[in-house]
C-alpha cells in the first residue's frame, strides 16, 4: 500500500521546517486506537492529481478497517496550487475521523513561495480544529481546540558558492496536527540563522570544500528559554568522487519541559556532539559509508555511535542494501510517568536488509528485512518538584527495560504496462517490549519475532493507468 499514497506527494507538500509535516502517510493504516494492532487493515481508498500549466489539484480519500470496536479511522486531504514563473501559492486542508477517540482533527494550510535568481522566500501558516467527545477525560473540559502555526524561511545567493538564509517556526500550544501529519512538539519558537559557503581550493585531491552552519534559539510559546543546537557542517568532495564530512553540534544549556507525561520542565547542561562520515566514491560494484559519532547525552553521560551502510550490484538488475547502526552508552533521559525521569545504560542495535531485482522483464522482486533490539538498564531515577531535580532511587527503583522488533516484506510486481503494475506483497512482523530483561542473544530474540509474528498479512493491488 506504500506507493499508493507516496507516488506524487509533492503536490501535497507544503513548507516544512524541523520535520513539521501537514500529511505523514505513515499515519494511515498504523496502529489502531482501540491497541488491538499496530497494522490496521485498509478497506478503500482513492486519489486523484491534476497536474496542469498553473493550476494543480488534487485529494484522497481512505477508510480503514472499523475493527471490532469500530475505531477504525477515515482519512481525507484536498489540495490546489497556482503557480507561474516565479511564484507558487496554495491551500491544503485536511480531516481525520478517529470514532475509538470520539475525535475529529481539522488543518487548514495556506502557503506561498517565491524565487528569483539571487532570492528565495517561503511561507505557510496553518491552523488546526480538534473536536473531543468526552471519552477522553484529560479532555473532557475542553472539547474543542484549535491552534495555529506561522512557518517561514527566506534565502539570499550573494554568490554561487555563497548563501545566507534565515528560518522562523511558531507553533502554539493548541496547534495540533500529528492525526495526520507529524511534528515534533508544538508550544515551540524557533528562530535560526543558516548559510553556507563552497570554494574549489587548488589542494591536492580535493575537489570542492563546502561550509555549512545553522545558529539557533528556542524558547516555549510562553517565552521560556530552551537548549537549541548550534550546527557547523564541513564537506569535503575529493577527485576520485569520495566524499567527508565533519560535523560538530553545540547544544547550548537551557530548559526541557517537553520529556513526555506532561511533566514539568527542568534545567538540561550544554553538550557536544562530534560526527565523522566517509561515503566511497559511486563506481564499482561495491559502495559503503562509515560513520563514528560521539554525544554528550543527559547530565553526565557519553554515547558511542557507529554506522555502516552497503550498496552491492551483483548484475545490472539487481541491487542489494546492508545498513546497520549501533549505539551505546549512558545518561540517556526517558520520562517514566508525570515528573519522574530515569537515566540509562543502553545498548541500540538495528539492521536493514534490501534486496530488489528482475527476474523476468515484466517480474519484479523485492525483499525488506529490518530489526532492531533495544536494550535499556536504568542508573537514576529523580523527581522534579519545583523545576528542581532530586534523587528517588539508586539501583533500587528498576525501570530496565528490552524493547525487539521485526519487520519483513517479501514483493512481486509484475509490469502490465506503462503506469500499470499488479502487485502481490507477504508482510510479517512482531514487536516485544517487557520490563523484564531477557538477557537473550539477538539472534534467537529475533527468531522468536518471526516464529510468533504479530502481523501476517498478504495483499494484492492493482494499478492501471489510463
Amino acid at each position: 500500500k506504500r506507493p499508493f499514497f507516496t507516488q506524487d506527494l509533492s503536490l501535497f507538500s507544503t513548507l516544512s521546517l524541523q520535520d513539521s509535516q501537514m500529511i505523514h502517510t505513515r499515519r494511515i493504516g498504523a496502529g489502531s486506537d482501540d491497541g488491538s494492532t499496530f497494522i490496521t487493515p485498509i478497506d478503500a481508498a482513492v486519489r486523484a492529481t491534476h497536474q496542469g500549466e498553473s493550476v494543480n489539484f488534487g485529494a484522497f480519500a481512505v477508510q480503514e478497517d472499523s475493527l471490532a470496536s469500530g475505531a477504525g479511522k477515515a482519512f481525507y486531504a484536498a489540495r490546489t496550487t497556482w503557480r507561474n514563473q516565479q511564484w507558487q501559492s496554495g491551500l491544503l486542508a485536511t480531516r481525520t475521523e478517529r470514532p475509538g477517540l470520539q475525535r475529529t482533527a481539522e488543518t487548514l494550510t495556506w502557503d506561498s513561495q517565491y524565487q528569483s535568481n539571487t532570492w528565495s522566500w517561503q511561507t505557510a501558516l496553518s491552523r488546526s480544529d480538534i473536536q473531543q467527545g468526552h471519552a477522553n477525560p484529560s479532555t473532557a473540559d475542553n472539547p474543542d481546540n484549535q491552534g495555529v502555526a506561522l512557518l517561514a524561511a527566506g534565502k539570499y545567493q550573494f554568490t554561487p558558492s555563497f548563501d545566507l538564509g534565515v528560518e522562523l517556526l511558531r507553533l502554539d500550544d493548541s496547534f495540533d496536527n500529528n492525526d495526520l501529519g507529524y511534528m515534533q512538539r508544538n508550544n515551540w519558537r524557533d528562530l535560526a540563522l543558516l548559510g553556507s559557503y563552497a570554494t574549489s581550493p587548488e589542494i591536492a585531491g580535493l575537489s570542492r570544500l563546502k561550509h555549512k552552519f545553522r545558529l539557533s534559539y528556542q524558547t516555549d510559546d510562553a517565552g521560556l528559554k530552551l537548549a537549541a543546537k548550534q550546527d557547523y557542517l564541513m564537506a569535503l568532495l575529493l577527485d576520485n568522487g569520495a566524499q567527508t564530512e565533519l560535523q560538530l553540534v553545540y547544544q547550548t544549556a537551557g530548559w526541557q519541559d517537553n520529556i513526555g507525561y506532561g511533566s514539568d520542565a527542568f534545567a538540561l547542561p550544554s553538550a557536544w556532539s562530534q560526527r565523522l562520515l566517509y561515503i566511497s566514491p559511486y563506481v564499482g560494484q561495491l559502495t559503503w559509508a562509515a560513520s563514528v559519532q560521539l554525544d554528550d547525552q543527559g547530565f553526565d553521560g557519553l554515547a558511542r555511535q557507529f554506522g555502516l551502510d552497503l550498496t552491492w550490484l551483483p548484475h545490472a538488475n539487481w541491487t542489494l542494501n546492508f545498513n546497520n547502526f549501533f549505539r551505546e552508552g549512558d545518561g540517556w533521559l526517558i520520562a517514566n510517568r508525570f515528573n519522574q525521569i530515569s537515566s540509562y545504560d543502553s545498548e541500540l542495535f538495528a539492521t536493514n536488509i534490501k534486496a530488489a531485482g528482475l527476474l523476468t522483464d515484466q517480474l519484479e522482486f523485492g525483499l525488506h528485512l529490518q530489526w532492531a533490539l533495544l536494550d535499556a538498564r536504568s542508573e537514576q531515577v529523580w523527581q522534579i518538584r519545583q523545576r528542581q531535580l532530586q534523587p528517588f532511587g539508586q539501583y533500587t527503583t528498576d525501570t530496565s527495560f528490552e524493547d525487539r522488533r521485526l519487520t519483513a516484506q517479501f514483493k512481486l510486481r509484475y509490469k502490465l504496462g506503462a503506469y500499470s503494475d499488479f502487485y502481490l506483497v507477504y508482510n510479517r512482523g512482531g514487536e516485544l517490549f517487557t520490563a523484564e530483561r531477557q538477557q537473550q542473544a539477538w539472534l534467537p530474540a529475533i527468531a522468536d519475532l518471526w516464529q510468533a509474528p504479530g502481523q501476517s498479512l498478504w495483499t494484492a493491488k492493482v494499478r492501471y493507468a489510463f
